[in-house]
């Protein structure tokens, strides 16, 4: 699987932080807002790229008792 320069920059800023939004990787990559956004939505939709949730099960312990 190949990334055009403006995906690889979108995609380290997003490893560094997954709830960046488009404006800030904008500003961050120097990639235009809108092009941010249709690339990003691209690479979700063709599950390139993908997001997950770790919960510590001690922390959530008394809500499911």
């Amino acid at each position: 699987m190949e990334f055009d320069e403006q995906e690889q920059l979108i995609i380290k800023a997003l490893i560094k932080d997954p709830r960046m939004s488009d404006n800030n990787i904008g500003k961050l990559t120097k990639v235009p807002i809108r092009t941010v956004s249709r690339k990003r939505k691209k690479l979700e939709q063709e599950s390139k790229i993908n997001y997950y949730v770790s919960v510590n099960p001690e922390s959530i312990a008394s809500q499911l008792y």
